[in-house]
């Protein structure tokens, strides 16, 4: 038997489960909206935009999980940006004054190469904001010299075949 509030109370109930559901989701989500009013000064996108790039995304804070012997360490990597031109996708890395890239083949790579790990990127920018310039870098690595895992589907194949023309002549 119902009374007259009941279907209020039920209601109410609904939506603050669902509050709470939506906050639960919301803090897991990898990026953070910014409601503020009107769009803030960003010097680096000021000095992206006038080199001809677009800075897509600000401050993204890259979730990783690594397991070793049953542990699981949680950890997360952070990416100052990314920017696009002409159809190419770059990583943004802001340069600061206390560590400066040193201009070496081991300084770059100390330095970019865990950003080009990251993923397919057109390459990395490293943006010197007191200078305001723009450095591109592109990595090439030769992967040919990696051990490559055994690709069966073509032995397979080639033995059914083989097999398929040994019945046919038998």
């Amino acid at each position: 038997m119902l009374y007259t509030y009941d279907s209020l109370v039920f209601w109410l109930l609904l939506f603050f489960v669902l509050l709470l559901i939506l906050r639960i989701f919301w803090k897991h989500l990898p990026f953070r909206i910014d409601w503020g009013n009107g769009e803030k000064e960003d010097p680096l996108k000021d000095l992206l935009h006038q080199q001809g790039y677009v800075l897509i995304r600000r401050h993204i804070r890259l979730p990783i999980q690594i397991h070793y012997k049953e542990e699981t360490y949680p950890t997360r990597y952070f990416i100052d940006g990314v920017a696009k031109k002409g159809g190419k996708w770059y990583i943004v890395k802001v340069g600061r004054k206390q560590k400066p890239l040193l201009l070496t083949g081991s300084g770059i790579r100390d330095a970019l190469l865990p950003y080009a790990l990251l993923g397919k990127w057109d390459g990395i920018l490293y943006v010197e904001p007191e200078k305001r310039m723009v450095h591109r870098f592109i990595f090439e690595m030769d992967r040919s010299l990696l051990p490559q895992p055994l690709r069966l589907i073509p032995y397979l194949l080639f033995f059914l075949a083989g097999l398929a023309l040994a019945f046919l002549f038998k």
